[in-house]
């Protein structure tokens, strides 16, 4: 959104001051003549300041995101504000480019405003605040009391089959595992039972989420496939 003019007029008693001809031909920022007979003074600031760019136009919503903010006549810029809250450690790098770092903000959108000495524009992109992911809800099991890799059990009702790779939730009790040329088989309940998911293919490697739900699967020479069903589908 275009900022106000860069033109201000201000009232004083008996003085005026216009613009010198040649500094607005030169384009300077420029103030001129009195004349004691006016009752008002005209001030050119110089060009109003643009936005043409926010880089990112996200970041979480407890702040801390190094924002740059590129357009026009930010020399000089004071102060730069995000759905109302004022960014810190501003930089002005040059006349058409600036970096802060957010403020902590709810999440959604928010205006991002730079005010400088020749006026105040509005970002026409807002900045987006986004949750930080939580913590899983489930607990895991006690480090202390964990045997990894001591002692390992065959499990039969998986079948004997050329297996290759395999993926389990944090607490294990999630797996999905894949025989080469063969179906995906998943368990939910700690390898107690599973069930043959998905076609034959050529798999190649499978990537589970810390809870199981989120499973990705990679075929040889082929897609990429993924589930958010702990593999249902």
């Amino acid at each position: 959104m275009p900022a106000a003019s860069g033109l201000r007029r201000a009232q004083v008693l008996g003085a005026s001051l216009r613009p010198d001809a040649g500094a607005r031909a030169s384009g300077r920022p420029h103030s001129a003549v009195t004349d004691p007979r006016a009752a008002d003074i005209l001030i050119s600031t110089g060009p109003a300041p643009t936005v043409t760019g926010l880089s990112p136009t996200s970041g979480i919503n407890t702040g801390g995101t190094i924002l740059t903010i590129t357009g026009s006549g930010f020399t000089g810029a004071s102060k730069v504000t995000i759905g109302g809250a004022a960014a810190t450690s501003l930089t002005v790098i040059n006349d058409a480019r600036l970096t802060c770092i957010t403020p902590a903000h709810s999440a959604g959108t928010a205006g991002v405003i730079v005010t400088t000495p020749c006026g105040v524009v509005l970002a026409d992109t807002p900045f987006t605040f986004g949750l930080r992911n939580s913590a899983p809800s489930f607990a895991l099991l006690d480090g202390a009391n964990l045997s990894a890799g001591v002692s390992w059990t065959p499990q039969p009702d998986a079948g004997t089959r050329s297996w290759l790779p395999i993926a389990c939730s944090a607490d294990g009790t999630k797996l999905a595992a894949a025989p080469s040329s063969d179906k995906i088989y998943t368990s939910t309940d700690s390898k107690v039972s599973w069930t043959a998911l998905e076609s034959n293919r050529f798999w190649h490697s499978i990537a589970s989420s810390a809870d199981g739900a989120k499973l990705a699967a990679v075929v040889f020479g082929g897609h990429i496939y993924t589930s958010t069903d702990s593999g249902v589908s």
